[in-house]
């Protein structure tokens, strides 16, 4: 169901609109601007009407249990109905339609428990990431929490989805958000508690993914697609000028798609837009081609060729020098022991105490630039997804996600999601912590796509450098990366409730 119903002409769109950055589709479309959306985990309490209320019944701090009738004729903890549609419309909230709740089976509800509950949830529409979708977080969250007795435990988390709208983001862009993620893992690490790196559904991919356990673009043998247009095609980069991947998708025909790997043969500079009269030679070459071809180059150059599009970033990696470090490290990265990770992996969540040991490969990190150097190497959106996947399980999740780029989804142009999924954090029953986390979630994304190459290479440097144990922190990552605001509430927050974990 959803928290407020759609109007006829939604109905009528939901199953046609590529807009939608979630799960169930939205009448929305947001061409080429950043957008995003939460996921929230919540267990909530209930009582059937003749029971007791276990707690103080004066106790002012605490919205009533929901009270549910013994006949309803079915199991309320099966039926995410529970939640009135009518509390966010009341409460000013009626524009944000999209809000939907559906029960989660992934949520463990407490072992010992006075109340009988029901696990949702809580999924917000695809908005564009402004001030006002920001505040609207905090506001549904603290609304909800106040109308309803919600509770936590480690299986609960917040999700937090950053896209482009309609569009998926180009391969530049997400090699950028792909190393980024890479580097700040470790430090981003520590503001969620430490039983979220030992869930299936949110493990590390400095850890956990192909990538950490040493498989490199190298190892890539195939794609999931026969013909391969993922790779060929719809994931490969974009040159100025060119349309944009969305555009790619709904135009993948056949020779399209051969056109446009003419474009990216050698010497071949020019956008792709599309030629009617360029051909291919028996050789793989074309008329073209061989005809532009200095006398000194090689004409023995096949089709398709493989072009792993670098930009700068990829160009200057070999070249850097490792910085010198100024702050004193105030906040440490957190170090397990084997009998820690046994006892975190109990606390996580159903069965997560199975989970298979590192691998030898992965229980030494691999470093920041071994990562960064393969990501960059990636010659296709869908190869960074399988270097970013973690291949134990159908159901594991990394805690960054970009599953959104597989092959499948990306040959798919009406596949949802189309973002990027932010999976490590807790779930949390105060709104302005799901808002700063959002935030930071949408900043690095931007930071990422539109930094200079100069920038960018800093802060990968100081991770570097972390790694190796200098001083730089994760207030230090978001003061570099202009997240000012986010970084002095991250430092109050991990002073006050950070030395939990």
């Amino acid at each position: 169901m959803t928290l407020f119903p759609p109007s006829p002409a939604s109905r009528k769109s939901q199953n046609t609109s590529a807009g939608a950055c979630l799960k169930s589709p939205s009448s929305r479309v947001y061409d080429g601007v950043r957008t995003l959306s939460c996921e929230f985990e919540w267990s909530i309490a209930f009582l059937w009407e003749d029971e007791e209320e276990p707690l103080d019944r004066n106790n002012g701090t605490l919205p009533p249990a929901i009270r549910v009738p013994r006949n309803v004729g079915h199991d309320p903890a099966e039926e995410s109905s529970l939640l009135n549609i009518e509390d966010l419309r009341e409460h000013r909230l009626a524009l944000y339609d999209g809000w939907e709740v559906e029960i989660d089976s992934s949520i463990q509800p407490p072992n010992q428990s006075e109340y009988h509950r029901c696990t949702v949830e809580i999924t917000s529409p695809a908005e564009v990431a402004s001030d006002e979708s920001f505040s609207a977080i905090t506001y549904a969250v603290n609304l909800l929490t106040s109308k309803y007795r919600m509770s936590l435990n480690p299986s609960c988390g917040l999700h937090v989805h950053v896209g482009r709208g309609a569009d998926l983001l180009e391969l530049g862009a997400l090699r950028r958000v792909a190393g980024l993620s890479w580097a700040a893992d470790p430090l981003l690490g520590c503001l969620h508690p430490p039983p979220k790196r030992f869930c299936y559904y949110s493990q590390s991919i400095r850890e956990r993914t192909r990538l950490a356990r040493g498989t490199t673009v190298a190892d890539f043998e195939t794609h999931m697609i026969p013909n391969e247009t993922c790779g060929r095609y719809i994931g490969r980069d974009v040159r100025h000028g060119e349309e944009s991947v969305h555009w790619r998708e709904m135009n993948a025909d056949e020779k399209t798609v051969i056109d446009f790997q003419v474009d990216r043969l050698s010497g071949h500079f020019k956008p792709f837009v599309g030629k009617e009269d360029e051909k291919i030679d028996e050789d793989g070459t074309t008329s073209q081609d061989t005809e532009t071809r200095s006398e000194g180059e090689s004409s023995e150059e096949s089709f398709p060729e493989t072009i792993l599009a670098h930009d700068d970033i990829a160009h200057a990696i070999e070249d850097i020098t490792p910085g010198t470090l100024l702050k004193p490290l105030e906040y440490p990265l957190p170090r397990y022991t084997a009998k820690d990770e046994t006892r975190l992996r109990v606390v996580a969540a159903y069965g997560c105490d199975t989970m298979l040991p590192l691998e030898p490969k992965a229980q030494t990190d691999a470093g920041v630039f071994f990562g960064i150097g393969e990501i960059f190497s990636c010659p296709s959106s869908c190869v960074i997804c399988c270097l970013l996947r973690c291949p134990d399980k159908w159901s594991d999740r990394p805690n960054y996600n970009f599953a959104a780029y597989g092959c499948f989804r990306l040959t798919e142009p009406k596949s949802n999601p189309r973002t990027i999924e932010f999976r490590e954090a807790t779930g949390t029953t105060s709104g302005k912590w799901a808002e700063t986390w959002a935030r930071i979630c949408v900043g690095l994304v931007d930071w990422a796509e539109h930094a200079p190459v100069d920038d960018y290479l800093a802060v990968l440097n100081r991770r570097d450098d972390a790694a190796k144990g200098d001083n730089y922190d994760v207030v230090d990552l978001f003061d570099q990366i202009g997240l000012f605001a986010e970084a002095i509430i991250v430092e109050k927050w991990l002073q006050i409730d950070g030395a939990r974990y």
